[in-house]
């Protein structure tokens, strides 16, 4: 479900669990919709037409790691 949303699966929990999961935008429901309805081929004439202006998007790459928080968390003892 999180590849149909385009989300990360652990933004995907966020929108199914928990006392108040987030909401589905606008633009992932565009999503979930154009892979539902759209052939393979479809979906690949967009990402080229996107890659004509620079854009790119890879759905199968892995991504990219996490940068290491700016700030050290406090715990309860400091």
């Amino acid at each position: 479900m999180a590849r149909l949303f385009a989300v990360q699966p652990e933004q995907w929990r966020k929108h199914t669990g928990g006392q108040s999961p987030r909401e589905i935008s606008a633009t992932r429901a565009f999503f979930m919709a154009a892979f539902q309805v759209l052939s393979d081929e479809e979906i690949e004439r967009v990402v080229a037409y996107m890659a004509s202006f620079g854009a790119r998007w890879n759905m199968d790459a892995e991504p990219p790691p996490r940068p290491e928080p700016r700030y050290r968390q406090r715990n309860e003892a400091s």
